[in-house]
């Protein structure tokens, strides 16, 4: 990389924290442009060399969250049971979410106008389609319709997703302050649920 492309990228990165910074302590509606370029010395006019606009900001800062939880879930070893890899998915995403509480926090904030099926999110979105190709290695069966296949690994794979999501943003928001051993409550949390996912795990193949 020539160190004009260097610099233009750090300067990218500079600004993005500097907008999680702003976010977290105004608030997404007050978040502006002009803001961002006081908090940067930079002109706002200047900015647009970066960004194209406030909203390419948000949009950027959402797509680096994301990336960074998808490459914690596939730096994980993949075990030969699906249910093993399932529990070790669900601990490395609330391990993500406790380490970088306030870019969590964020990326559940803020995300595109833009209107799509959970179909489509599967496809689109790294971290949940992770969580889709596990569920399918975990309920395959060969006796399964595809299409009814397809849909039961979905609406799992987002039931999923939803208890992480709860587990995850308690702790980092209105519970922060409680002196309670996260860790060891959500560690069984897990259990909980992926015992119950595969005691069921024969009905959802008649389906």
């Amino acid at each position: 990389m020539k160190p004009r492309e260097l610099r233009h990228n750090q300067t990218r990165q500079v600004i993005l924290k500097s907008a999680l910074k702003l976010i977290l302590q105004d608030g997404l509606q007050r978040f502006s442009l002009r803001k961002l370029a006081q908090q940067v010395n930079y002109s706002p006019a200047a900015m647009y060399e970066f960004f194209e606009n406030k909203d390419a900001i948000l949009a950027e800062l959402n797509r680096h969250g994301f990336s960074l939880l998808a490459k914690d879930l596939i730096a994980l070893p993949k075990p030969k049971s699906g249910l093993s890899h399932l529990t070790k998915l669900g601990k490395a995403y609330l391990q993500f979410a406790a380490k970088n509480a306030d870019l969590y926090r964020f990326m559940f904030s803020y995300y595109p106008s833009s209107k799509q099926t959970l179909e489509q999110l599967a496809k689109e979105d790294e971290s949940f389609s992770i969580l889709c190709a596990e569920m399918d290695r975990f309920i395959a069966s060969d006796e399964s319709d595809s299409s009814d296949r397809q849909q039961i690994v979905t609406s799992l794979s987002y039931s999923y997703w939803s208890y992480l999501h709860g587990l995850s943003i308690l702790p980092i928001t209105i519970i922060k302050k409680y002196d309670t051993d996260f860790e060891k409550i959500h560690e069984e949390a897990l259990e909980i649920f992926l015992a119950g996912l595969a005691n069921s795990k024969a009905v959802y193949k008649q389906k």
